[in-house]
This record gives C-alpha cells, structure tokens and sequence, in this order.
C-alpha cells in the first residue's frame, strides 16, 4: 500500500504542472468548517461547548498530528485553485500550532501542502481566534484539500466537543514527522493512529486568491556589438511569487521566434546567442512565467546588436600657402580604421569656418581606407581673404556610429592692398558756384599697388545728393554746375581696391570747397506746430498773421508769394508781396458758407514762397476756420395764428398751433445737430390760456378753453423768443385771432312769462315793450338775433316786433282795444347761420295786458326777500329809498309832462319828441305825413286817410338812418352801417272790426 501511495503521489507531481496549463484557476472567497465559530445566540450553545482538552490524560498528550477528514473541513468545489488566507480557531489551553494543509492521495495517504505556525497566548484561551496568515506565508490551496494541525503541547490545543451523531472521520497521530517537506507523503493510519469518533474541532479556514507570479529581472534591454560568437551569453530570466509555496512551480517559457539568432534554456532559464556575428539591429524576446494555478504575466527582453564605430589617424595637423595659389593642393590625409570592416561605407562630414566651398574632402586609397582635405582655388571668385585662418574640423561615420571629431588648420597669408598717396592730411580742392561746369577736372587721385594688380575706383559723397564723379584712372570731374545748390562744401569718400580686395578696400577722404555761394533766404517762422485759427465774420483787412525771413545778401529784392490748398483760400485770404502780411480779403469768412461749398474740411494750408531772385524757400502755414455762434431769426417779422375758440387741454399743436413759423440759424447750415433752439412767449394776461412747445414752438391749450366764457379779446399779439445753444435770442410777433364758432343759441334770461301793461288808446308807431334774449357769442354774426311772432292773437297786424325785441304798434288800436283784456304772444328769438342756413331759436311767452299804466312786468313765484329781516341793511336802504323815491317822482313828472306837450303841442319839446319818435332822419314830406297823421287820429278823422306805418320787410329807396334803438327795426340790413329805417310802407288793408278780435283764452291770468 505504502509503495503505490508513493508511487502515485510521485506521478501527480510530475503531471501537476501540465495538468493546470491553461486557463487560471479561481477561489471563491469562502470558509470551510463544519459549524460556525461565532458568538451568535444560535451557536452560543454549541460554542461553549468547545472546552475540551483532547488527550491531555492519555496517549496524546505529546506530540501529535490531527486531521479533520470530515467532508466539513475540506476545502470547498468553487476553490478551484487558491491561498489559505485565514485561520479561525478556540484553543482549550495555550501553546504552539502548526496549523497544516493536506492533500488526499487514497483512502489513508496524503500529501503535505504546507503549514503555519502560530502560539496561543494563555489570555486568548477559550476566545474565538481569527490569524490572517501573512501573505508571503499563505498556503497554496485547491478543492478538497484538508486541514490539521500538529502540536508538541499536551493535547490538541484546540477545543473540541462529541455527541452522538457527530462525524467519525478525523483522525490523530502521534507518529507525525515535525519536519515534513511540502509535497511529502504520510500514511495516517501509521500507528499509533486513533480515528476520532463523533468528534468536531473548534477550527475553521478562509481562503483567498491565488496572486499572479511576477519578473523579476524583467523588462530589460541588454547590448552587445555584431562581432559577438555563437554560444555567447545574453542574460538569465528569473520570476517570483508572492505566493511562497507557488515558487517551486513557477514556469518560465519563451514565445520563441525562429527569426532570431538567440535560443532560451528553460533548464538554465538563460538566454544564448545562437550564431555568430548577428546582424545589426533590435530584437525583442517575450517570456510567460506561469503558477500551479495557471496565473501568468508576460515580460519582454530587448537585446540591441551594436555596431563598431569607426576611428580615425592623422589629426591634428596645420598647413600654410598663399591666397594667391590656383592650382588643386592636398592639405592632410586622414586614415580609418572599422572592426566591422565597413569602411567601404564610411562618410565624412567637413566643416570650415570661416566657409570656404574650395576646401572639399576627397577619398584616395583602393578601399576608401584613407581621405584628404583638398584646397582647390582654379577658377574661383578668390575665395581667400590674406593673414587669414581657416580652422576645419571633420568627422566620419559608418552610419550608426560617428569618429571623434579631428582638427586641422590652414593659414592663408595676405596679398597687399593698393595704397592712396595723395589723400593724405585732409586734402582739399575748390571749384566755382558760378563759373564750374558738368565736366570740368576737380582732382587726380593717384594709387600704387605692390603686385601691380589692375585697381577699381568708387566714391560716395555727404550730403548724398553728390555732383561728382571718379574716372577709372582716379581723376574726378563735376556732373553739373553749381547754381541754385547752395551747399559750401563736400566730403568725397574715395576707395580703391585689387582683384583680391574687393571687400577690404582701402579709402580715402577729399574735401570740396564751393566759392561764391548765394545766401538762399530762409523763412524764420514757418512752419508753426499747429494750425492758426481765423474765426468766421474776421472783418475784412484784418491782420492773420507775418511771415518772417533772413537773408544774408542785403541786396537782394524779395518777394513773398502764397498758394492756397483747396484753392478756394484765395477767396478769402490774400498775401502782400512785400510786407509779408496775410490778411482776410475779397470776402467775408463764413464757416458754414465755406463748409457747404467746399466740402467739409474747414482747414487751408498756405504754401508761402520768399524769392530773392536767384533761389527761394517755402514753408507752410495751416490755417483754420473757427466756427463762431451766430444768431437764430425768424423769417418774418410778424406771424398769425387763428385757433379754434374752444378745445381740450393739449389741443392745436398739430394743426393751429403750428403757426408756420421758420427759423435760420447759420451754425445749423453744417448740421441740424450742430445747433439747438428753444421757444418762449409772453402774451400779456392771455398767455396763462395757451402754451407753447419749447422744442418746436407749436402752441396748444393751456386748460379746456372757451373763448365765448373766457376774460380775454381776440386778437392780440404775443411776442415770441427763440434761442439757441449759447443764449443767442431772436423774437417775432404772433398775432392770436380766435375764430368764434356759432355755438351758443338765443337764451331769454327769464324763464317766466313777460307782462306788458299798456293803455287801449296806442297809436301806429308806438312804443308797446321790449322782450329781449343773449347769445353767449363774442361776435357778430354768431350772436346776431332776430325776433318774430310765432304765436300771434291777431287776425291783423295789429303789433310788430323788430329785430332787437322792441314791440311797436302797427295799427292804431283806438277804438278797438278795450281796458281790462289781455292778448297772449309768443316771441321767437332765432340765430340764422346765413351760410349753411342753420338755426338755433328760444322763445318767450308774452301777455299784454289793457289797463291804465304802460308797463313791462314778468311773473314770479320766488319767496320774498328777507333782506330787511338783517339790520345791518336798514340804514343803507333807507337812504337808497329816499333817493329812489326822489327819482321816481321826478321822471314822472317828466313823463306826464311829454306826454301832455306831445299829444297836444307839437311845439313843445321838439328835441324830445323827435328822438323819443325816430323822427329826425324823416324827409320833410315823411314828417308832414306823420303829423297830419297823427293831428287826424286825434280829431277822430277817416281811417282811409294817408297814415304812416312802421313795417317790416326790405327798406323803401326813401329811408333815412336813425340811431334811435326804439326805432331801429332790421338788423339784417348789413349794408346800411347803422340805426333803424323808417320807409313808405304799401297802404295797409282796411278793417272795420269794432275791435281787434281775440284768439280763445286771451284774458290775463
């Protein structure tokens, strides 16, 4: 039996590794045991329970292995492959665990996987344990692994408890090797060996996952040259675990490439070169380490193949000649040397400095094993510059790999430079402002050079603008004569030079005098930093400004000219010749004229030239237009306004109140923004009914207005203020006229009737009472009013009214009207609009009554006056009664007196009796006519004698004016200017009524 457990557990070692290639294995965190150790109320009765020392009285109670063969304690199916991570346990006693992890070979066999060790210290006993097994310690683990323990210690350490019905399966044994090596075999039921019936142990263990193995000496890159032999040694690959009881299983293995020159012993785990002499380059060579549970990393291993750099002999080194040399000189030989035998290969890179394209590097030698430096001057623009150094440095490369750099110097000695013998100490010539001529000799430079060479001449000149010119052979001659130059001298820059110094001339100085110069005037006070301001209305004649010269020839005559941009200037401006005074001329500055004429730049640039008559100077003068506040004003001196007579606060700016008015400004002639106007009026007491915008000027109503109610007389005049900007003021006359609209009818004043008392006997013409109505219009004809009868008692026309509300006689009513009856009439007031025939009336209800007196009365029923119930009224109106009383007396008398004198003597009071009757604008046969009229009515004569009539109707061509009111009869007469008429009127129908008849309901109430 022994021999085939050995046998079969050697077999499962070798297999192992190839049996868990592949996919890696997991654990499932988990914990195998066979109840929980916890302190849980379920477990509580089953824990304490777990107090028993097992063999501390027998055969065990030295050293002893056990082990738990319960399924319980076995590591679960869903651990795969994994560490032991965690040891729980309740010990009885203290002491030292080797706590242990088993693999089952057959019924009795079992490999040991591995331990941990840990002390129960004496305060921890009969306490639940947990040891989290470090992780460089942790156990390899796979399912259905088992766990023990062994301990020297008396008893198992670990508690247990049994009862019937508790597993049979573990076991104890006190023949356990201490020293066991993992992967060893035991035979458990080796005696003395006891299996423990109905037992469980107070142990349990977590697992965790298996960690991944790593490289350790991985990545890296390691060099060798492509000279290396076969066999040579690359490197050795190694990997570690963290995982300690994996590291015995790691496998290491090359992802092999049959490409590369290098092989890998897995034996060894180095890595060889395969063949000699590799090629150059760079390979990569990736490994794969692998544990037992099939975790795995890979790594790469870079091996660069070098080449030999090349190296070179002969540098330093110097060489001398001279810059005048044209034929090809070899400087230095270089040789190379190259392990790889590249030379074939080699490049070499020259740098000269200063740079010089006729020093190259050549190859000489039948395996390019040697170069030069090769100075080569044949056919090139001298490319040396004499006592001159060029230091070289030159490199070689395979390729990959560079010579340190070698150096060489060459010296190049000078070719002199040609020499000027006569410019020497400030050399001079002279030549004449008014007798030299372009072409004519000024100097003869002369020049030796040591080697003869052929010499080319310059020049340059200061001031720049130079009449001057050098010959080839050195001679200089003038360009142009010297009138109008006015320069005293110049300073001529000569160089020459030889075919080798063309950039290293060599140079010399000659000074030019000019004789007889004449002194050129100048202008002393132009121009100015800033423009000269000129403001608009300058008077004319007024000084601007004096141009100023100096000239040192106090002979010479001048004269001062002056040109304008834009020319417009001359317009306004003009230049004395002589003086030199610019003063305003021809017109008078206006800015806004001259912005819209000539654009909108208000500056002028004068162009002022001095002349002496030989040469001038010019300077500038900028002038500038100033613009000066003018004045507003109105168009007209005197505007008219007509409004409505009545409106609503705000009403009229948009129609009435935009009066027409215009204002100029000059300063709004540039922009409307260039100027701002405000308005202000003053009508006296009217102003308080109107206002005016301040902006616009447009009026309006102040408050609801009307004009018919309103203290005001139409029109009158407002003056008018506009100002601008500054203050400046202009005013106008703004005459006010109010249309009077007909909007106002005829109003009796009482609303009562009217009571006229008059005696029976009135003849034609007479008097009889007056009824009279207002219109509320201020003017004719809107408050013309023209009264008729509406309502009359008469058959005939016994009573008139005319046109101002006066009630005559028309007929003699002698016999006819009796005392005691009254007659009942109804006046009609009307307003006729005579354009669109619009008629708006009142009427009036009138009674006349027959008694003794002539009266007009109305009926009332108000409340009599309390006005003597106050005493402070007694004293006044008894003096007003008295008066009044004295009054009535006295025009009684008179009335009682005219009336006697009148009636019966014609010669009595005549000038009463004409006015009172109208008579005074009769003609003579009209006034004949009325009196014999009137003579006859009192004599009882016929009625079918000639009698004069008052009438109605249009006037007969022979009636006079007559200012008397009782009289006045047609207001509708417009083209007679005043006064009643008195005409002829047709001989009146004849009517032998006894008396006038009555309408029904006639008698006075």
């Amino acid at each position: 039996m022994e021999v085939k457990a050995v046998i079969f557990g050697i077999l499962v070692g070798i297999l192992k590794p190839f049996i868990i290639a592949g996919a890696a294995l997991s654990c499932n965190k988990s914990t195998w045991q066979y109840e929980e150790l916890s302190h849980s109320d379920y477990w509580s009765s089953n824990l304490d329970s777990y107090t028993t020392l097992y063999g501390a009285t027998n055969v065990y109670n030295g050293p002893t292995g056990f082990l738990m063969e319960s399924a319980d304690y076995q590591v679960p199916d869903n651990c795969t492959c994994g560490v032991l991570k965690t040891w729980t346990l309740r010990a009885a006693t203290n002491g030292t665990l080797r706590l242990q992890v088993w693999e089952h070979v057959n019924s009795d066999t079992y490999f040991f996987k591995g331990e941990n060790h840990f002390t129960v210290p004496a305060g921890a006993v009969n306490e639940i344990i947990e040891f989290e097994v470090p992780p460089k310690d942790r156990i390899t683990i796979r399912n259905n692994y088992l766990i023990g323990w062994y301990t020297e210690s008396a008893g198992s350490v670990i508690a247990f408890r049994t009862a019937s019905g508790l597993p049979d399966e573990q076991r104890a044994n006190t023949n356990l090797n201490p020293d066991l090596i993992v992967d060893e075999l035991f035979d458990w039921s080796a005696s003395p060996e006891n299996t423990l019936v109905d037992h469980v142990f107070a142990i349990a263990a977590k697992s965790g996952e298996n960690t991944a193995p790593q490289f350790t000496n991985l990545p890296r890159s390691v060099k060798i040259y492509g000279d290396a032999t076969s066999e040579t040694f690359i490197y050795k690959i190694e990997a570690g675990d963290i995982d300690s009881y994996d590291v015995p299983s790691l496998r290491i293995t090359l992802n092999d490439d049959a490409t590369f020159p290098f092989y890998y012993n897995r034996t060894t785990q180095r890595v060889f070169l395969g063949e000699s002499g590799p090629a150059i380059g760079t390979y990569t060579m990736t490994f794969t380490v692998d544990d037992q549970c099939g975790n795995s990393n890979n790594e790469t291993l870079t091996i660069d193949v070098l080449n030999w750099s090349p190296s070179m002999s002969g540098l330093p080194a110097f060489y001398t000649f001279d810059e005048e040399t044209t034929e090809e000189v070899t400087l230095v030989n270089v040789t190379l040397t190259d392990r790889d035998n590249s030379t074939w290969n080699i490049q070499g890179a020259l740098n000269v400095v200063p740079a010089n394209t006729a020093i190259t590097l050549g190859n000489w030698g039948h395996d390019n094993t040697t170069r030069r430096i090769v100075s080569f001057n044949a056919n090139t623009a001298t490319p040396y510059t004499g006592n001159q150094q060029f230091i070289m440095d030159v490199q070689f490369t395979d390729g990959i790999y560079t010579t340190d750099q070698g150096y060489f110097l060459l010296y190049v000695t000078a070719n002199a430079r040609p020499k000027i013998t006569n410019l020497n100490n400030g050399a001079q010539a002279t030549v004449s402002y008014l007798e030299t001529a372009s072409g004519d000799f000024v100097y003869a430079v002369s020049a030796t050079d040591a080697e003869n060479d052929p010499l080319t001449w310059s020049m340059t000149c200061e001031p720049s603008q130079c009449p001057f010119k050098i010959n080839e052979d050195g001679v200089i001659t003038a360009t142009s004569d010297f009138i109008r130059t006015y320069v005293p001298g110049y300073d001529l820059l000569i160089s020459v030079h030889d075919p080798l110094h063309a950039n290293d001339p060599r140079n010399g100085t000659l000074t030019v005098l000019v004789n007889d110069i004449d002194d050129k005037p100048t202008i002393s006070n132009l121009p100015l930093a800033y423009p000269l301001g000129v403001s608009e209305n300058t008077p004319l004649g007024t000084s601007v400004y004096t141009v100023s010269y100096i000239d040192l020839d106090p002979g010479d005559t001048h004269t001062i000219q002056a040109q304008y941009s834009p020319t417009w200037g001359a317009n306004y401006f003009y230049l004395n010749e002589t003086t030199g005074i610019l003063t305003t001329a021809f017109n008078v500055l206006d800015y806004e004229d001259v912005m819209t004429q000539y654009g909108i730049v208000s500056q002028l640039d004068v162009h002022v030239q001095v002349n002496d008559g030989s040469d001038w100077s010019d300077g500038n003068l900028t002038l500038e237009v100033l613009n000066v506040n003018e004045p507003p004003a109105f168009h007209q001196t005197k505007y008219t306004m007509e409004p409505d007579e009545q409106g609503a606060k705000g009403v009229g700016s948009a129609t009435w109140g935009n009066w027409g008015h215009v204002v100029e400004d000059q300063d709004m002639l540039v922009a409307n923004t260039a100027e701002i106007h405000t308005f202000t009026w003053d009508c006296g007491e009217s102003t308080r009914f109107f206002l005016m915008d301040r902006f616009n000027g447009s009026v309006s109503f102040a408050t609801a207005f009307d004009y018919d109610t309103a203290n005001m007389t139409s029109p009158f005049d407002c003056v008018v203020t506009v100002t601008d900007k500054e203050g400046l003021t202009a005013t106008t006359l703004l005459e006010v006229e109010l249309i009077d609209s007909n909007d106002n009818g005829p109003v009796f004043p009482q609303q009562t009737d009217y009571y006229i008392f008059q005696v029976p006997d009135l003849a034609a013409g007479r008097f009889v009472g007056q009824v009279t109505a207002t219109d509320a219009d201020r003017s004719s004809p809107n408050n013309d009013i023209y009264y008729t009868f509406s309502t009359n008692p008469f058959s005939k026309g016994y009573v008139v009214i005319n046109d101002f509300g006066n009630i005559y006689v028309n007929e003699t009513w002698k016999p006819l009207f009796q005392y005691g009856v009254s007659y009942n009439l109804v006046v009609l007031a009307e307003n006729v609009n005579d354009v669109t025939g619009t008629r708006q009336t009142a009427t009036a209800s009138v009674t006349i009554l027959i008694t003794g007196t002539s009266t007009t009365t109305s009926s009332t029923t108000d409340k009599p006056s309390d006005f003597l119930e106050d005493t402070r009224n007694v004293a006044w109106f008894s003096v007003e009664v008295a008066l009044g009383g004295a009054l009535l007396l006295l025009l009684s008398g008179l009335a009682l007196f005219y009336t006697v004198q009148v009636k019966r003597y014609r010669w009595c009071v005549p000038f009463l009796r004409k006015k009172l009757l109208g008579l005074s604008k009769m003609t003579r046969a009209e006034k004949r006519r009325y009196y014999a009229a009137i003579l006859r009515e009192e004599a009882g004569g016929d009625d079918e004698e000639e009698v004069a009539h008052l009438t109605v109707g249009e006037p007969h061509i022979t009636q006079v004016d007559s200012p008397a009111p009782p009289m006045m009869w047609n207001k509708r007469q417009t083209h007679l200017p005043k006064g009643p008429s008195v005409r002829r009127a047709p001989e009146p129908a004849v009517y032998k009524e006894p008396r006038p008849p009555l309408k029904p309901s006639m008698d006075p109430k």
